[in-house]
């Protein structure tokens, strides 16, 4: 089933002169788009004036191979090319042009698995379940439930620079009502019209793609059978995580000693590793627990102190339920390299473990009983994050091709950063707050409510742009007279 596979986005720019012949070999892939755009003066694209070039791409072989293997008793020798691949051949106007192609190439090597599955294919997901979720159903169905509580699940998203599923497209077509592979320019050069438009439109899709095929199809599946989804995955914003009934992050992987700013400033940056947007999300969706994978790769050096600090930690930013890692049942060979430590009979301070067991038992149950009194919520900039290309599958790292768009992004990210940051060392706690669920909360008489959260108060970091839903919202919570404050910069 190679439609299951995974399938990343490659780009290829370059400028060419006008008047010569442009050859350009390229990777074995699906040709998406292929455009070569004029350059006008100052270094500006003139869009409107875009050539489709992808006529000018064929295949050939690469290689060359002399065999002594003839076919007759009157000659041995052959010759065999070899090596497909794609070579762009152009010839270039007049002027000077900028070529830019979008491929969609099969993903060959990842971590242990050498590919990877899409998980925007909904089939390729009801298969993953059917092969493995039921087989769990049929085997120690009985326990579902007691002792057996949940499935958890660990990082499952896009891969790449920049997210991409072949179940994109069409996707992209079903709810915005045009072509995605006309205007794939759009995620690397930001001054092509309607360019924030198209970015957003982009990640949104990329949002809703891996909830619905991924995401709903386990919750669904695990509801049916009285289980939990929990799940620790790259998010595309905080509401990736919708359908887990109990929200997942992975957090603390340092010993102690560390500044608690350098700790809040590591995680601050995007959802998968900040405890406080994990427990933030929760409350907002009404989930009793939330989870945190914590201790991997710190080393055969932690020790349980080191482990009750990063686990206080946790439960201060609102952590309800530990996950740790982990518990090896062999070391053998090589297998005692894999992100140590393992905390298990093969370490020095098991006979004393149960101690740190008891505390965090203890811990889990206080964190797990009343209601957190918080009335400040941070809303997400994610959105213009977004729009200057930071992909959110890789902590917002830039994924264009503009100096100037990558500083913006960095600022936008950093001044974030530095507010969640700040409020938490003056001890103002907040949650953070996904406009989409903004969108659908109830507001009166200056209060915002979203499943057991309360807002009195709503700040807002610098941004570029923001969704109307929460922006209407935002006007209707400040004329009940509640508090929104917007810090130097709003949406334009």
């Amino acid at each position: 089933h190679p439609e299951a596979k995974h399938y990343t986005l490659e780009t290829i720019t370059r400028r060419a002169e006008g008047g010569r012949s442009v050859r350009e070999e390229l990777p074995w892939a699906r040709i998406l788009s292929a455009q070569a755009v004029p350059v006008g003066e100052g270094g500006q694209l003139n869009w409107d004036e875009a050539v489709d070039i992808r006529g000018s791409i064929g295949s050939r072989q690469t290689r060359r191979i002399f065999q002594k293997a003839g076919l007759t008793a009157y000659n041995r020798k052959r010759f065999f090319s070899y090596g497909t691949a794609y070579e762009l051949i152009w010839d270039a106007p007049d002027g000077e042009w900028e070529l830019i192609l979008f491929l969609e190439k099969e993903l060959e090597d990842f971590k242990y698995y050498g590919t990877f599955v899409d998980p925007g294919n909904r089939q390729a997901v009801e298969s993953f379940i059917r092969l493995t979720h039921e087989k769990y159903a049929d085997h120690v169905g009985d326990l579902f439930g007691d002792p057996i509580k949940g499935f958890f699940g660990d990082e499952t998203g896009f891969l790449g620079s920049i997210p991409w599923s072949p179940q994109l497209p069409a996707a992209f077509r079903e709810l915005h009502n045009y072509d995605l592979r006309d205007h794939l320019h759009a995620l690397l050069y930001p001054d092509c019209p309607d360019g924030a438009r198209i970015r957003y439109d982009y990640f949104q899709t990329v949002h809703l793609l891996l909830r619905s095929n991924y995401h709903q199809q386990l919750h669904d599946w695990c509801g049916e059978h009285g289980l939990a989804y929990v799940a620790e995955a790259p998010s595309v914003r905080m509401t990736t995580q919708r359908y887990s009934h109990i929200t997942g992050g992975d957090s603390a992987h340092e010993k102690l000693g560390r500044p608690l700013h350098w700790v809040l400033e590591r995680y601050a940056g995007e959802m998968r590793y900040n405890p406080k947007m994990v427990s933030s999300l929760a409350r907002q969706l009404g989930r009793e627990r939330n989870l945190i994978e914590c201790f991997h790769s710190v080393g055969w050096s932690m020790t349980l102190q080191d482990a009750k600090w990063m686990i206080d930690r946790l439960a201060a930013l609102g952590t309800n339920l530990f996950n740790f890692h982990a518990f090896f049942y062999t070391l053998d060979g090589l297998s005692k390299h894999d992100a140590p430590p393992s905390q298990f009979l093969q370490n020095p301070y098991w006979p004393y473990f149960r101690q740190l067991a008891d505390y965090t038992g203890r811990l889990s149950y206080m964190m797990s009983q009343g209601a957190a009194d918080i009335r400040i919520a941070v809303l997400d900039p994610v959105t213009s994050f977004w729009t200057h290309m930071g992909n959110p599958l890789h902590g917002f790292k830039y994924a264009g091709e503009d100096e100037e768009q990558k500083r913006r992004l960095e600022r936008l990210h950093g001044d974030w950063k530095a507010l969640s940051v700040h409020l938490l060392e003056t001890r103002r706690d907040f949650d953070h707050l996904d406009p989409e669920l903004l969108q659908e909360a109830d507001i009166n008489e200056g209060v915002v409510t979203i499943g057991h959260a309360r807002y009195e108060a709503i700040l807002l970091p610098p941004v570029t742009n923001l969704e109307a839903g929460a922006w209407k919202a935002l006007k209707t919570f400040a004329a009940q007279g509640g508090i929104v404050i917007g810090m130097g910069l709003l949406p334009y």
